[in-house]
């Protein structure tokens, strides 16, 4: 849900110049820009992708707990990714935070609530 491959990038030049769309093809949000003087493409670029992101789910909402565990005599330290409005958690344990932040925030999506 909110990997790259889930946002389609489009830069169309025309008269007035570069014209900069982000699009997130699960929801089909989308923002379009262009430009303004001295602005690379790139920069709007990155600043559309993260409007669209703010729109699908608000990182403020998550937090990474780090737990320190006894098991069998010896101390470990555990990770866990918690939707902190549900309680909805995910282990981060052996798995990349990017994963399991998109696992989460798909799961919310799928039961109507805005991550």
């Amino acid at each position: 849900m909110i990997h790259s491959k889930d946002f389609a990038i489009k830069i169309d030049y025309d008269a007035e110049g570069p014209l900069v769309s982000v699009t997130h093809t699960p929801t089909g949000i989308q923002r379009t820009a262009r430009p303004v003087s001295g602005q690379s493409v790139g920069k709007v670029r990155d600043e559309l992708l993260e409007e669209v992101r703010g729109a699908i789910y608000n990182p403020m909402d998550f937090t990474i707990d780090y737990l320190l565990c006894g098991i069998d005599g010896k101390f470990e330290c555990r990770h866990r990714l918690t939707h902190r409005p549900t309680g909805k958690s995910r282990s981060l344990d052996g798995h990349d935070f990017q994963d399991m932040l998109d696992e989460l925030v798909t799961e919310l999506w799928q039961e109507g609530i805005r991550a």
